[in-house]
């Protein structure tokens, strides 16, 4: 017999999410509710699959770690202030990369609400919100609406699901994605093999900003070994992603609606470093906002994305 759970105790101020699932194999994943809803573990049997390398406090400091939602945009815009689907957009006051530039969206620290939480014979499943329409907010993104997200957990598996419900009365930019740190135990990275399934890279600037140029990345897998990537791809519709050692693989899958990714593999003299892979699911490419190359969502309309992580 399956044996789920779903537990919030909201006494802790971080107003925590345990999900787990127990049956021929133990799983379980934590979420931090009052902190933007930043996954902090995922575990199999016992290992830990979700990666720590920076703490709570480098988090609210604008850094990634775990598993942070990137929004109203994810990766780097290329302006601080500028025009774009009607509107104005000043993010002058947004956490910056080393070259000055916004990154990874506005949600660090912000509080959710949960909304519910339910035990299934299968799976458990948490679903939180939060309004986005508070006036410093929608000065860097000026479109009011309602974010959702909904976590499902079974046996060896979680997917992701992203929610953006337009509140306003014209079209609204989705540029949204995720900054999972994956990791797996017992062994080192460079022993790991990663499945890139075949795409389009970007060429990338000297800010890390895509100049319209792609090359044909066909599919790889291989041994991590030494490679690096702080990667920009456009995906086809094969967009499955695996980590894998000899113990047990990680397969992410992105929905239709995530048709974008960076692959983030530092070196080991890089700022950030550690053994973990970031295999991040984006709605829209890197500087979307800027470029107007994102999807749109009308008024009163929802748009929404899943990535799922299976363990084998």
């Amino acid at each position: 017999m399956a044996s789920v759970s779903a537990v919030t105790r909201r006494q802790d101020r971080l107003q925590r999410i345990t999900l787990s699932h127990v049956q021929r194999h133990s799983t379980s994943a934590e979420f931090l509710v009052a902190l933007g809803m930043l996954g902090v573990s995922f575990d199999d049997d016992g290992e830990v699959l979700l990666a720590l390398p920076r703490s709570i406090d480098d988090y609210l400091d604008g850094g990634a770690t775990g598993m942070p939602l990137l929004h109203p945009y994810a990766n780097r815009l290329g302006h601080r202030e500028f025009d774009a689907y009607g509107a104005r957009f000043d993010v002058r006051d947004a956490k910056r990369d080393r070259n000055g530039l916004p990154i990874h969206g506005a949600m660090h620290g912000r509080p959710f609400e949960l909304d519910e939480v339910q035990s299934h014979p299968e799976r458990a499943v948490a679903a939180t919100s939060f309004r986005f329409d508070d006036p410093k907010l929608l000065r860097g993104f000026p479109f009011p609406h309602e974010l959702r997200i909904i976590v499902a957990l079974g046996e060896r598996r979680i997917s992701v699901q992203t929610q953006v419900h337009n509140t306003g009365d014209r079209p609204m930019p989705v540029s949204f994605g995720w900054h999972p740190f994956f990791t797996l135990p017992a062994r080192p990275r460079a022993d790991w093999t990663l499945r890139i399934p075949p795409c389009r890279r970007h060429v990338l600037d000297d800010h890390m900003l895509p100049t319209g140029e792609t090359e044909e990345q066909p599919e790889d897998r291989s041994p991590i070994g030494t490679h690096t990537y702080d990667d920009h791809f456009d995906l086809g519709d094969d967009r499955v992603f695996e980590i894998a050692s000899p113990e047990r693989t990680l397969r992410i899958e992105f929905d239709e609606h995530y048709p974008h990714a960076q692959i983030y593999l530092p070196a080991p003299d890089w700022p950030l470093a550690g053994d973990f892979v970031c295999i991040e699911p984006m709605v829209a490419r890197t500087n979307a906002l800027v470029a107007q190359t994102a999807p749109t969502v009308a008024p009163d309309a929802t748009f929404s994305a899943t990535f799922t992580v299976r363990v084998t």
